[in-house]
């Protein structure tokens, strides 16, 4: 027999020195830990390493990255793998999955930052005191491994190549040393703006432009966000870092007041050709007339799919990785392009136009998947696929080309939010009032939006989420898809309507296609015996009965699926229907099903 994941651990701790701590092996929340605190748990004392495994035998081995070393994950069994550059020979560890765990070890005096995108797609880095990665000889329960691929441990970490460097350094320090979080926020919003390095030079140095220059910039920074706090925020920045003698004026702030009421007044009438005639303002208040309101009945909801989906919703559907997101995202797509039934289940309104924007499956993946979803006679949902990683500049394409009144599925949010950290609440906020909530509202929309749960989240709810304060105020609905010992349970969790939340929903796959139990072959099968064949019996003898006399459409399982399926029906008829009472006894040799009639 082989090492043991606690002969693995006792080994990096004991030999090598290096403090470890227990992982989940497999399931929706693998690699995630099993200790309330993470990595910072990790450990060298035998005593409580072999506690943990004891606890847990099949736990994989972490350890968290030391403050000098980042590891650079690359997933390169993806289709579109991609890395910015080479990278130098260090210590290495291959993933059961085909990764690459490479671990270097970076300069002094350097402040660098973590980051999923900064290196490539489907490239991360780990580290900096901040992460933890699966130590080598680690076991999954079908015995893969991780493995030594070069080096035999972390002091065989090789420098960190100097391209590296320049891609994860953080913006330079003040002159107190504090590093202001808020530099690469600041950074894109000017980029977006169309401001360059020359207006930000002239603005930053003595002389008498710069009044001049500081106006310029707020009122291209108004004119592509329209919004004051951004402005305020961006010559506050600007101010910070300008030379003493440039300003001129004891009271900074009256200055800066003034120039984001000027830039705000410019930003919204622009210059008009006729001096009498002024534009209204962009967000004029609209008063409603409250008299229709007491005199008639509001209008119905337009439901695309009652009580889970209203047209112009903005809804997140989020899961663990590998839950089943995307199967449950195209049976969606299809039943909204073909007016058919969701999950088998929920009639949708047939939809003009349905657009799946995945950047996370790859196409020849989601290819098989339409094909294995589509039926003679069906209309196939639209499918789009754009550069990787996604743009800014993509969504001004969509908003051009995107139908009006289409339904939008975007899979998944931490594709399509470049430069946004998921898990900051500043930043979800800002990249859904700025990209998402108008192109919903300028185009008459439903967007989707498919994102992850956190791995450590013991608890599925919306605070599961990652960004989950700031993504749960600017969406409309909620959908939480939690996986329990291989059962999907799909549950509602926000909604705008008065109907209130939808019942939670049972998930299963048949035939590669998620489905509740109200339409699966198995409630079928219950439905058919209650027809035909009532009180009680072997199993043996309804299989035998099934086979001579069910119709085609509840045939084609063999004798152990269908004593399977049949148990699993009497299971619907009493627990879902209420109809029927199931009692097995415990040799298992006989399924006795009650009618309730």
């Amino acid at each position: 027999m082989g090492r043991t994941n606690l002969d693995v651990a006792l080994l990096w701790a004991e030999v090598q020195g290096i403090p470890v701590f227990p992982c989940v092996e497999d399931g929706p929340r693998a690699k995630a830990p099993y200790t309330p605190n993470g990595h910072r748990d990790a450990t060298l004392d035998a005593t409580q390493i072999r506690a943990w495994w004891k606890q847990w035998p099949g736990a994989l081995v972490g350890s968290p990255l030391a403050d000098d070393l980042i590891a650079i994950d690359c997933d390169s069994y993806h289709d579109d793998f991609e890395l910015k550059g080479p990278l130098a020979p260090t210590f290495v560890v291959t993933t059961p999955s085909g990764g690459r765990h490479h671990v270097y070890r970076a300069p002094a005096g350097v402040d660098l930052r973590a980051s999923q995108t900064a290196l490539g797609t489907h490239v991360e880095v780990k580290g900096l005191n901040k992460g933890y990665v699966i130590l080598a000889g680690s076991r999954l329960p079908d015995g893969r491994t991780y493995q030594k691929a070069n080096g035999v441990g972390f002091a065989d970490a090789a420098p960190l190549d100097a391209w590296v460097v320049d891609l994860l350094t953080r913006p330079a320090a003040d002159d107190q040393g504090h590093v202001d979080s808020s530099d690469e926020r600041i950074w894109r919003w000017l980029r977006e703006a169309g401001i360059g390095k020359d207006e930000l030079q002239t603005a930053t140095r003595a002389g008498k432009e710069r009044h001049k220059e500081w106006f310029h910039i707020a009122r291209a920074v108004f004119e592509r966000f329209y919004s004051e706090d951004t402005v305020r925020k961006v010559l506050q920045w600007l101010d910070s870092r300008a030379a003493p003698s440039s300003t001129g004026l004891e009271d900074r702030s009256v200055d800066i007041e003034k120039l984001v009421e000027s830039a705000a007044k410019k930003g919204l009438h622009g210059e008009p050709e006729d001096p009498g005639v002024v534009e209204p303002a962009r967000y004029a208040i609209e008063m409603v007339d409250t008299g229709l309101w007491v005199r008639e009945e509001p209008p119905p909801a337009d439901w695309l799919v009652h009580p889970w989906l209203v047209k112009g919703d903005a809804c997140v559907l989020a899961g663990h990785p590998g839950g089943g997101k995307s199967l449950i995202r195209d049976d969606l797509a299809f039943a909204l392009a073909n007016g058919g039934k969701w999950l088998g289940r929920h009639r949708a309104a047939q939809t003009d136009a349905v657009v799946v924007l995945d950047f996370e499956n790859p196409e020849r993946r989601q290819w098989r998947r339409f094909k294995h979803f589509h039926e003679p006679g069906m209309i196939a949902p639209g499918y789009a696929l754009g550069p990787r990683p996604f743009q800014i500049d993509g969504w001004k394409h969509l908003q051009d080309t995107l139908p009006d009144g289409a339904v939008l599925m975007i899979d998944s949010l931490s594709k399509f939010a470049p430069g946004y950290a998921i898990n900051d609440n500043d930043d979800m906020t800002e990249f859904f009032s700025r990209y998402l909530i108008p192109l919903r509202d300028e185009k008459n929309a439903t967007i989707l939006i498919v994102h992850h749960l956190r791995k450590t989240s013991e608890k599925v709810d919306l605070q599961s989420m990652r960004g989950a304060g700031a993504i749960a105020d600017n969406v409309d609905s909620a959908w939480i898809l939690q996986v329990d010992n291989g059962r999907r349970l799909l549950e509602h969790h926000k909604t705008r309507e008065d109907d209130g939340l939808a019942e939670t929903l049972a998930v299963h796959l048949e035939k590669g296609r998620p489905r509740t139990p109200e339409d699966t072959l198995d409630k079928r099968v219950g439905i058919w015996i209650r027809a035909h064949f009532g009180g009680a019996a072997t199993t043996g003898q309804l299989v035998q009965h099934w086979k001579q006399a069910a119709p085609a459409e509840v045939r084609g399982r063999g004798d152990r699926s269908l004593s399977n399926s049949i148990g699993r029906a009497c299971s619907f008829s009493a627990t879902v229907e209420k109809q029927g009472e199931v009692r097995g006894e415990s040799g298992g040799k006989t399924t006795r099903w009650i009618s309730a009639e």
